[in-house]
């Protein structure tokens, strides 16, 4: 039995009530490009948030007036809702509209960068774990190098000490960006 967001809102006592899509309407590749999506901000994020939500949902003065205070600028409307708080409950939906989605791989590709940019510090400390791995591996390159040059070998003069700077510095700068 079907009912109505707003039964379902005074009947369980929630501040939301937003829909679930039955099922993803497309292709077999945008589905799947769907489901990828959503595994991958929840892994990345941290978050827990529902898969194929929908815009339509029910929400009471109080929520949104607790949502307004977000001030984004790059908006992910699925990480605010969630983020917002307040008691909130799904319902299943079946979308139908049968219209070709407007969101082409770029806007989507844009999206889920702009989502995971938005709401993890997991690019960043990747970033720094990567930067940091450069400047080891470059401590590493720049003792083969002097050892190299003081006992075996005679490179082109300056060559030693400009690839331990560029490595050396360009590993610190990657990770002091994370």
């Amino acid at each position: 039995m079907d009912v109505s967001f707003y039964e379902q809102m005074t009947q369980q006592n929630c501040d939301v009530v937003y829909g679930i899509q039955s099922a993803r309407k497309g292709g077999i590749l945008e589905r799947l490009s769907g489901n990828l999506f959503w595994k991958m901000i929840n892994v990345l994020s941290g978050m827990d948030l529902p898969e194929n939500v929908v815009t339509a949902r029910l929400m009471t003065r109080r929520y949104v007036n607790a949502l307004l205070l977000h001030e984004e600028r790059e908006v992910f409307m699925a990480g605010l809702w969630l983020i917002t708080g307040f008691e909130q409950k799904q319902q299943t939906v079946r979308k139908l509209n049968n219209s070709e989605s407007t969101y082409t791989f770029r806007r989507k590709l844009s999206l889920f960068v702009n989502s995971v940019t938005a709401f993890s510090n997991l690019p960043l400390v990747g970033i720094f774990y990567v930067g940091l791995t450069i400047f080891a591996f470059a401590c590493l390159y720049t003792g083969y190098l002097i050892i190299n040059w003081q006992y075996f070998s005679s490179p082109l003069a300056g060559w030693t000490s400009v690839m331990a700077s560029i490595w050396l510095i360009g590993g610190l700068v990657i990770s002091f960006m994370g």
